[in-house]
């Protein structure tokens, strides 16, 4: 069964960064799929703007090159995944 782990986190919950502790979890807990870019929000449930939006893409850049870094055999999943629950329209 997947997890689902954070790997950054907002300052009002913290503010804390496991970057560089993603591929090891990537390669115990695996499959897991994370999540991050949340460092950059002051909280939960904020409006993003555009430079929030560009902020938390770079959060997400940076995490995959320390993964790509330190566990290169790290395999992502491609979309998408047949364990990844799928929306139905209503």
């Amino acid at each position: 069964m997947p997890l689902h782990v954070h790997i950054d986190n907002p300052q009002a919950t913290g503010g804390f960064m496991r970057m560089y502790d993603a591929p090891e979890m990537i390669r115990i807990c695996a499959p897991v799929y994370l999540k991050t870019g949340s460092s950059v929000l002051e909280k939960h449930g904020m409006v993003i703007t555009k430079d929030l939006a560009m902020a938390m893409a770079r959060q997400v850049e940076l995490s995959m090159e320390t993964i790509r870094r330190y566990f290169p055999d790290a395999v992502q999943t491609q979309k998408p995944a047949k364990d990844m629950a799928v929306p139905v329209a209503a």
